[in-house]
């Protein structure tokens, strides 16, 4: 069994509401809502391949104004040297995003999806705990 046929059956086996999608090259992405403070609803992204697999946290917040970026960019250093897994860093557009690599490599024996949500919950956690920073420094 390849790694998204594990995940999806753990996915289907727990009740989660996904969205999947196969890429051209035969990848998968794999799209979990997740609720983090506030009822704020975060997509968890899952990109599997046959050896590797990234997760994602996008729409954590936007900010489109200049003269706030210096604040955030101060945060994302401290978020990722607290957080050393996790990455948070802002697109071109001003979305605020968070991603991982999910280490197979790691893994002993077969994947076991189980453990890469624990890895994505430890993510959203983390998002979780920053946010409230974010909020105040997007509504300042």
């Amino acid at each position: 069994m390849d790694n998204y046929e594990a995940f999806k059956g753990f996915l289907d086996n727990e009740k989660f509401k996904y969205d999947e999608k196969q890429l051209g090259n035969g990848d998968w992405l794999v799209r979990i809502p997740q609720k983090i403070q506030n009822d704020v609803v975060v997509n968890v992204i899952f990109l599997l391949s046959k050896f590797k697999i990234k997760v994602a946290i996008l729409g954590i917040a936007t900010l489109k104004e200049e003269d706030k970026k210096l604040a955030l960019y101060n945060l994302f250093n401290k978020f990722n040297m607290e957080y050393a897994f996790f990455k948070m860093f802002m697109r071109p557009d001003g979305e605020i995003c968070v991603d991982a690599d999910f280490a197979l490599e790691l893994i002993k024996g077969e994947f076991r999806p189980r453990e890469l949500m624990s890895f994505a919950a430890m993510a959203l956690n983390a998002v979780g705990k920053v946010y409230p920073d974010i909020i105040k420094i997007q509504s300042a």
